[in-house]
């Protein structure tokens, strides 16, 4: 008994007891909402980074290059004035590419939890029982 009075006095935590029981339905729901929050959030941290990254080039590249030129500077790439081309039709095929890639490789396919009958009345029965499907 003495030893068990040392040790407990030693190391208090051993001592406490654990509640080993299976988490609830609440919990699990909300680690669930809590790591598809924080997955939401990156992924939009991510779009938003790759739109200002594009927006920035495109009105920084088209402000110098695009002003205050000679008529005779002027060349055209696929029909369009080398200035178009390269500050704005290149950057928003580049945006489109990742963008693609994003969704179709980044972006999770996480569960939103359960679906909800869009039209309530339909889940009851005539009989006024409410049907569990």
């Amino acid at each position: 008994m003495l030893l068990e009075t040392q040790l407990a006095f030693q190391y208090p935590l051993t001592m406490m007891s654990v509640d080993r029981s299976k988490p609830d339905h609440d919990e699990v729901r909300a680690r669930g909402e809590k790591t598809l929050v924080r997955a939401a959030g990156r992924e939009a941290a991510l779009a938003l980074s790759i739109w200002l990254v594009a927006m920035l080039y495109t009105v920084i590249y088209c402000y110098l290059n695009g002003y205050g030129r000679s008529v005779e500077s002027l060349t055209f790439v696929w029909w369009f004035p080398d200035w178009v081309f390269w500050g704005i039709v290149l950057p928003w095929g580049i945006c489109v590419l990742l963008s693609t890639v994003f969704a179709l490789a980044v972006m999770g396919g996480e569960s939103l939890g359960e679906e909800i009958d869009a039209d309530p009345a339909a889940s009851v029965r005539a009989d006024g029982e409410v049907r569990h499907e």
